[in-house]
């Protein structure tokens, strides 16, 4: 059973991972794994909130692939108050 998630709790994940995040933002990777959701999710809950306005692309930021080597993937934060 999928329980739905109103708009103002995904908004207050989104703050409480933007915390627990460096300045450069979090991955789709992070986002799914902190939030416990399938990545595929995540993908569509960020193009939600960049639609929206609330989410921006802060651009590439190094991370280890699987295989271990470090590569460029794109990393997003939500965006403040006076931004939004």
């Amino acid at each position: 059973m999928n329980a739905k998630i109103t708009a103002d709790e995904w908004l207050a994940e989104l703050d409480r991972i933007n915390a627990l995040t460096t300045p450069d933002g979090f991955t789709t990777a992070e986002l799914s794994d902190e939030l416990g959701v399938s990545t595929k999710l995540a993908r569509e809950k960020l193009r939600q909130g960049i639609g929206a306005g609330v989410i921006e692309c802060v651009g590439r930021v190094p991370r280890n692939r699987i295989d271990g080597q470090r590569s460029l993937v794109p990393a997003y934060r939500r965006k403040t108050t006076k931004e939004a």
